[in-house]
């Protein structure tokens, strides 16, 4: 069932459609943006990409999006190609299906498999369980009904409304580099790699700056700007983690990512009030925004706030000179390949055929990365097969589970020199997708080479450098890595950084061949766009696995209490009556649980300035000064039904003079009935003095 927004969203684009009819057939570009609400639920759900089942969301610092840009020859027979960054740890194949299901249904079927574009932005601070493969649910209590349903309705909204407004317009290109932002958290690997071995033919430029920056610091900007002159939004591509709020965080948040696309969207909001500002991932599979070791008194916020900040100040010096004209064609190709026994060819890897194992993960996998430990005893990170483990009890824990675990000895030499922890293909059950999509699009000059995976820095350099030479002849003059599309598998290493097994080689699902493969499959796109004859991949992506791992278990809201002396919104904790610029105003409401109403948009907090008669709006939710968090109260006069609401506004410089407050929009639910019933909590009225 769609709610009202969705509905209201769909209604627009009925309208505009027909409009959109009377838009000029010359020869150009139409651009359409559209940006909605994914945000989920923001209490006691498990938290995806840190792997921790004790990291559940118990709040708000912002909130998260799916932002959508269509691109479209100007010409009636064109078929469009939509983009998606979404505020999510990654793309499941669940969502990917569902979302191209969903625009067929909903009469947007122009969008297929083939000209969708769907890329994560690998935030680690959003509520989990929206895959339909059991692995990567284990931590979150299994599939999430309600955060699936919220994350594909956000997608095809922003969907719909970039197809709705679309214009004639121009893309405008520019790249540059972010220093400062980034750091590679497994050198011993990276230095690994041949490029860097004594006795090797002297390294190109490329290859020498990585070699001396050991990440990949290239920005891409793609700069959308209407026929009038109107800017439309911003595309932008930068290889770094967002880990920049730890495993400790339950706040959700779009991390570094988020700050800059806030930061940029307001930057160009006074002009234009409907802006999308995408800033999404590229190989980061071994880079880290944590270069704080020197400043360990730095807050997660704090680290955040500054990495989202350098990447919004780079972006906006590019956007500003953004000159080189992006024109048609734009084509796209996707195809679906079965990973374990997918033949590489001797061209690829270097020294024979070989066929991709099926999926493994290997105990260093088990001790998490360098910016997100998991703290499991007996794991290390380069564990090999044959190494011994420290810890006595989880050696025998292991060899008790080791039959489950494990297909035997021919997938333990397939995957070698990784110890294998967990086999992830089992017969008659994928723990997790073993079908993957591999796209290619072309837009004018430049390449987008969408992974199903993170790529290592020189995983994704090898792999824009097969791309480029083959794609030469079309005058191709840029290739960027579109990390984290369309599905998910782990990670992908080089040959050599594999024999590491460093946390990315023990991510690496397929065994060390994988790398080569994704070599192989590129390079025959590449091929194949250039209208080369090449062995035909599949194009059929795969079905929905067993709806039994879709069958959401999680209780939900019982019933919401407000105790024997308090009503729901009241202020238990007023703000103080004056506060000065850059000091924190914070307020505490006897609240109600947040999962009660996740409607799209839903805010739970605004801050409100005194206009006249009237208030307005300063900040919400989704701003980073701002907190909204929760926590269950102990009362016994509860029945453990109570909650206790935090809101908090660091008020920044700029801020004017006046009077503000705090409100809370809340929704409880009440016992036996279970009507979801909505009200509001104010605060105190507060002085901003200068």
């Amino acid at each position: 069932m769609l709610n009202s927004w969705t509905i209201g969203v769909f209604a627009a684009v009925l309208a505009l459609t027909k409009s959109s009819l009377a838009l000029s057939s010359a020869a150009g570009l139409l651009i359409g943006t559209g940006k909605a609400d994914i945000t989920g639920p923001a209490a006691e759900r498990g938290m995806m990409g840190y792997g921790l089942p004790e990291q559940k969301t118990k709040g708000i610092l912002t909130r998260l999006f799916a932002r959508a840009i269509v691109l479209q020859e100007n010409a009636s027979d064109a078929p469009p190609l939509v983009i998606v960054v979404a505020d999510l740890a990654m793309i499941s194949e669940a969502v990917s299906l569902a979302v191209i299901d969903r625009l067929r249904k909903d009469g947007l079927g122009i969008f297929d498999h083939g000209n969708t574009l769907l890329m994560a932005t690998h935030t680690h601070s959003g509520p989990g369980g929206f895959f339909s493969h059991p692995l990567y649910n284990l931590t979150i209590n299994g599939f999430d009904r309600n955060n699936f349903r919220l994350i594909v309705d956000g997608i095809v909204a922003s969907i719909a409304l970039a197809w709705s407004t679309r214009l004639p317009g121009k893309i405008l290109y520019h790249h540059g580099k972010l220093h400062g932002a980034s750091v590679n958290r497994s050198p011993s690997a990276f230095a690994s790699n041949r490029e860097f071995a004594a006795g090797q033919s002297p390294l190109d430029p490329e290859e020498q700056e990585l070699k001396d920056e050991q990440s990949d610091r290239q920005m891409h900007v793609l700069r959308l700007v209407s026929a009038q002159g109107t800017e439309l939004g911003m595309l932008n591509w930068f290889a770094v983690h967002l880990t920049s709020m730890s495993n400790h965080n339950h706040l959700i948040s779009g991390d570094n990512k988020g700050v800059a696309a806030q930061l940029f969207e307001k930057w160009q909001a006074p002009s234009s009030p409907s802006f999308v500002a995408a800033f999404a991932n590229g190989a980061e599979g071994d880079v880290s925004p944590n270069i704080f070791a020197s400043q360990p008194e730095l807050s997660d916020r704090e680290k955040t706030t500054i990495i989202g900040t350098k990447q919004f100040a780079e972006a906006q010096q590019l956007y500003n000179e953004a000159q080189v004209e992006i024109s048609p064609p734009i084509k796209s190709q996707k195809v679906w390949i079965t990973m374990p026994g997918f033949m590489v060819r001797k061209a690829f890897t270097g020294d024979a055929d070989h066929l991709l194992c099926p999926g493994a993960l290997g105990y260093s996998f088990a001790a998490g990365a360098d910016d997100g430990p998991s703290g499991v005893p007996g794991f290390y990170q380069g564990m090999k097969a044959g190494d011994p483990i420290p810890s006595l009890p989880m050696r025998f824990a292991l060899g008790l589970v080791a039959p489950l675990v494990s297909n035997g000895p021919a997938d333990d030499r397939c995957h070698a020199p990784k110890a294998i922890l967990l086999s992830t293909n089992r017969p008659h059950i994928d723990l997790t997708a073993s079908v993957l999509p591999f796209q290619l699009v072309t837009i004018g000059q430049l390449a987008l080479v969408a992974v199903p995976a993170e790529l290592t820095t020189m995983a994704g350099y090898r792999l824009r450098k097969l791309v480029a030479q083959e794609l030469a002849p079309l005058a191709i003059e840029r290739v960027i890595i579109a990390g984290l599309s369309n599905s998910y598998s782990g990670y992908v290493t080089t040959w050599e950084e594999y024999q590491q097994q460093r946390y990315e080689g023990g991510h690496t699902q397929f065994g060390p061949h994988t790398h080569s493969a994704y070599l192989q499959i590129f390079s025959a796109l590449a091929k194949q766009r250039r209208g080369e004859a090449e062995p035909a991949l599949a194009t059929v992506p795969p079905p929905q696995s067993n709806p039994l791992y879709m069958k959401d278990l999680h209780i939900g809201v019982i019933y919401d209490a407000s105790g024997s002396s308090s009503s729901f919104g009241q202020v238990l904790q007023q703000a103080e009556s004056s506060y000065h610029p850059e000091q924190t105003a914070q307020v505490v409401f006897q609240g109600a649980h947040p999962n009660n109403s996740l409607l799209p948009g839903n805010k739970l907090l605004e801050i409100q300035r005194q206009n006249g008669l009237s208030w307005e709006s300063i900040a919400t939710d989704n701003d980073f000064a701002s907190t909204w968090s929760w926590e269950r109260q102990d009362s016994l006069a509860c029945f453990g039904g109570c909650s206790l609401v935090t809101s908090t506004w660091t008020i920044p410089p700029a801020t004017l003079p006046g009077t503000y407050r705090f409100v809370y929009y809340g929704h409880s639910k009440t016992p036996f009935t279970g009507k979801i019933v909505p009200f509001i909590g104010r605060s105190r009225e507060f002085q901003v003095e200068p």
